[in-house]
């Protein structure tokens, strides 16, 4: 019974880390885009990990807004930067668990696309550093035993991302751009100790270091709607993970006993879709909707999204 807790905590945190990498490498991508030089991005997202055997489903949802913007740095390059602000909310049903994760992170990126054969060469390469306050709640119930068990835990995740392109153009406003991607990412969680009762437990401060690599294909095409444009998108990809793709963590039960217990796995390789549009309302307005999914190891995760876009001139 007291190995309940325990999956509770490390699963609550693990998803929540996933996210914000996915988020920044998303962002990333899409500052590589020929956008005006400021640009405000509000998302809406709904996240689903699903895993096989003993784990456990995990919903979350995660609210936020990107703030940045870009210049021409010279010999090709433009750099740019981003702040952004997310909240999200994490349930593990099973467990009666609930976590809310503030998350406030700072980007820097820089690109460069050049001419090669019929197409392009693009360039992608940002970093970014993100800190993150979680309040985490779960109960605890035996016969005789009901307990309301709350923590604030806090961690720091830095992220770097690359990622280099062939853009090919096709007929009618297309695209097919064939990619290879490289991302480092490194968590560390403060200690905590969760209050409310006997059933409590803490750990001391953590490490999480992965690795992914990403070979994928991805496409475009503008499509006319009346008088605005449709922006269909869509991409095929695989990705490998290296390093703590099965992180563990021990834990001390508030009545001194300690125990190991291991977090929701991040499947070694796995196949990735992902499926969009963006309609744009105005000359500097769009609204879009995307899916992202990812298929490996028996663990499935589907992700999908609204965002709007509004860009805006110099800074």
């Amino acid at each position: 019974m007291p190995r309940r807790p325990g999956r509770a905590r490390r699963r609550l945190l693990a998803p929540a880390f996933a996210a914000f990498a996915l988020m920044g490498a998303g962002a990333g991508a899409a500052c590589a885009r020929e956008t005006p030089q400021g640009w405000i991005v509000a998302i809406d997202n709904w996240q689903l990990l699903e895993g096989s055997g003993a784990a456990t489903r995990i919903k979350q949802r995660t609210t936020g807004v990107y703030a940045g913007g870009e210049f021409d740095a010279g010999a090709g390059w433009r750099l740019g930067g981003a702040l952004g602000a997310t909240r999200a909310r994490v349930r593990v049903d099973a467990l009666d668990a609930r976590a809310t994760v503030d998350s406030y992170s700072a980007t820097l990126y820089g690109k460069r696309s050049f001419a090669a054969g019929a197409g392009k060469v693009n360039l992608l390469a940002a970093a970014s550093y993100a800190w993150h306050d979680m309040d985490t709640t779960r109960h605890f119930d035996l016969p005789g035993i009901s307990q309301t068990l709350t923590a604030d835990v806090s961690a720091n995740t830095v992220l770097a991302f690359a990622e280099l392109g062939y853009e090919l153009p096709l007929p009618e406003r297309a695209s097919l751009e064939p990619f290879a991607g490289l991302a480092l990412r490194d968590v560390r969680t403060r200690g905590f100790a969760e209050s409310g009762g006997s059933a409590a437990i803490a750990a001391g401060s953590g490490r999480l270091a992965q690795t992914t690599t990403t070979l994928g294909l991805r496409g475009q095409a503008g499509v006319p709607l009346g008088p605005t444009m449709v922006r269909v998108h869509a991409l095929l990809g695989w990705r490998r993970a290296f390093g703590d793709v099965e992180p563990e963590t021990t834990l001390a039960l508030d009545g001194g006993g300690v125990l190991t217990v291991a977090g929701a796995p991040i499947a070694p390789s796995a196949a990735l879709v992902g499926l969009g549009a963006e309609v744009a309302l105005s000359r500097s307005a769009a609204i879009g909707l995307a899916y992202g999914g990812q298929y490996g190891g028996g663990m499935r995760e589907h992700t999908g999204s609204l965002s709007l876009r509004w860009a805006y001139g110099s800074l």
